[in-house]
């Protein structure tokens, strides 16, 4: 199935976990990491560097919250996602 996916992802610069990442933040914006992983049954070993280059390539932001020292997660809006 993910080779459906792979020409046209390939065109994003996304690889189909990293997709499926975006997925979630579409539908979940502004998620802590923990609940990220929860959604996605992926462990933060597994998430945290999936994650960082999603911040690297500009895709999302993160923030620590001050009331609970959590680590959140929201997707940036890009140009190259423009049709």
């Amino acid at each position: 199935m993910t080779k459906v996916y792979q020409p046209h992802l390939k065109k994003l610069g996304l690889t189909y976990p990293q997709y499926i990442v975006m997925l979630t933040l579409w539908q979940h914006e502004n998620s802590s990491v923990k609940e990220l992983g929860q959604r996605l049954n992926l462990d933060s070993g597994t998430l945290t560097p999936l994650l960082k280059r999603l911040e690297t390539a500009q895709l999302v932001s993160s923030a620590i919250t001050q009331r609970s020292e959590e680590r959140r997660v929201g997707k940036e809006c890009r140009s190259r996602w423009s049709p």
